[in-house]
């Protein structure tokens, strides 16, 4: 549990600031393996969600299909442009993009499974549920829920919706492993 690792680090009174660098240090180490391991690296990072709904409701949505061919019932998306949201993206949230990156809506219909599968072309991504979904995403050792997130997409993933929408604001980076990008943003954020 990511919660637990964390509080096991917990800076006391009277430490030496070698003492409070070692603790960090040991937690980050901690956090990153417990990140690796699960496939996921849970966060509390606020967004707009009332501004991000109302975009999200604006767009057009798009068929999803699977490496471009095999059509996913269910699940559409809306490829986005805000330029407002490029800085956010690049500093706020710690991902420092270098490289190729993309910003989407993505809708799951009620009932729908998205069936095992790995995201093509995707190293990682930076998901955030806009709707408060309680749908837990799976990965081959566990399940999953969390509102804001760092996820392997390389790693085999699924999702069987509840009986109400998930609609997330997803960052996806094509360029920048899963271990990369949590590594950076446990140093700068947790």
């Amino acid at each position: 549990n990511l919660g637990k690792c964390v509080n096991q680090y917990q800076i006391k009174k009277g430490w030496t600031v070698k003492d409070k660098q070692i603790a960090i240090k040991n937690r980050n180490k901690d956090m990153l393996f417990q990140a690796i391991r699960n496939n996921i690296l849970p966060f509390e990072m606020d967004v707009d969600k009332e501004w991000l709904m109302d975009k999200a409701m604006q767009e057009t949505r798009k068929q999803f299909y699977h490496h471009g061919k095999e059509k996913i019932e269910g699940y559409t998306f809306a490829h986005i442009n805000y330029p407002e949201l490029l800085p956010i993206a690049k500093s706020h949230f710690g991902i420092n993009i270098q490289g190729k990156f993309n910003m989407k809506f993505v809708y799951i219909a009620p009932n729908t499974k998205i069936k095992w599968h790995k995201d093509w072309g995707t190293k990682c991504a930076f998901n955030w549920i806009i709707n408060d979904n309680s749908a837990k995403v799976s990965f081959r050792n566990g399940n999953f829920k969390y509102k804001s997130a760092i996820l392997n997409t390389q790693a085999e993933h699924m999702v069987q919706n509840n009986d109400k929408e998930r609609i997330l604001f997803k960052i996806s980076l094509f360029d920048t492993s899963y271990e990369d990008t949590c590594k950076k943003f446990i140093t700068q954020f947790m």
